[in-house]
């Protein structure tokens, strides 16, 4: 199976270090979803909502910095919509 691609929040070591600080990490299943939209943005990199699902999911597993990316394309492609501008701001 190819890597899921450089947004995606591996388990392992990343989810030990959560553990160790305390702060919660994400959940595997969320790790899960972040790497499928991360490997739909690969297979499509002009869709959208693809970056936008993996701008929002990398927000839900507490990667801000990583979810900008994502969201400044997809508000760029679609600036009209409201949830892209929202997502994105709360990624600044």
């Amino acid at each position: 199976m190819p890597s899921p691609g450089p947004f995606v929040v591996k388990k392992g070591s990343n989810t030990r270090a959560w553990s160790a600080s305390g702060m919660p990490g994400p959940s595997s299943a969320m790790v899960t979803v972040t790497a499928s939209f991360s490997r739909a943005v690969e297979i499509d990199p002009v869709n959208d909502y693809a970056l936008f699902a993996l701008g929002l999911s990398l927000l839900r597993v507490g990667d801000r910095s990583g979810a900008r990316r994502p969201l400044k394309l997809a508000v760029a492609m679609r600036p009209e919509m409201d949830a892209y501008r929202d997502a994105l701001s709360a990624a600044e």
